[in-house]
């Protein structure tokens, strides 16, 4: 058996920022994950989840039903390396 998406998932990285960084995590230590690749993740978990209930696949227990992501609860705690990285590079506040 697999994880088990049904109840949930967490798309969160650390170290990732709102904007993308113009360096490699090697150059700054600055995950390359920022907002919008974390959001198309999302999108695709939730194409994939939907798609997986229609076509019957043999895990889709272990993802949530179309009418959970309406009701979901969503969060974002995001923006602390954004700011971080500001200093880093000399920008001022």
């Amino acid at each position: 058996m697999g994880t088990n998406f049904s109840h949930g998932a967490n798309f969160a990285t650390a170290g990732s920022t709102i904007l993308r960084q113009n360096t490699t995590f090697f150059q700054t230590g600055y995950n390359p994950f920022s907002l919008d690749v974390q959001f198309h993740q999302f999108e695709q978990f939730k194409i994939r989840s939907l798609l997986a209930h229609t076509k019957g696949a043999i895990f889709k227990d272990l993802l949530p039903l179309e009418k959970y992501f309406s009701q979901a609860l969503y969060t974002f705690d995001i923006g602390q390396n954004d700011l971080t990285s500001g200093y880093v590079n000399n920008l001022t506040t």
